[in-house]
């Protein structure tokens, strides 16, 4: 594949065969160096994958969006916990002390 068919792929088409396969690393960013829980990024993978759903029917509201996000982030926080501390290129609490997610969202629905 040349350089410039490799710029034309979508996103889902390049990641969907991954995740298919089971090779989560090879999604996730690099430059965390396996720096991440498997849980977590699974989750979001998830995610994700349901939001590019084409029938929109199928894709859920942000709602439902917000609700595995912070999913996605209290199995991160976990995985710190569990391998001892925050490690260098890793999510902190303080990272996330300035973000207000009010479960309460209340803005126009999806659907």
């Amino acid at each position: 594949m040349t350089r410039e068919e490799e710029n034309d792929v979508h996103v889902v088409n390049w990641v969907l065969p991954l995740l298919d396969s089971g090779d989560i690393h090879n999604v996730v960013d690099p430059r965390l160096q396996g720096d991440f829980g498997i849980a977590s990024a699974w989750k979001a993978a998830e995610t994700a994958m349901t939001c590019v759903q084409s029938v929109s029917i199928q894709r859920p509201s942000m709602d439902q969006v917000l609700a595995d996000l912070k999913e996605c982030l209290i199995l991160e926080l976990a995985h710190e916990k569990a391998k001892g501390g925050v490690g260098q290129g890793s999510i902190s609490r303080r990272s996330f002390s300035n973000i207000y997610v009010d479960s309460e969202f209340s803005g126009p629905s999806a659907r």
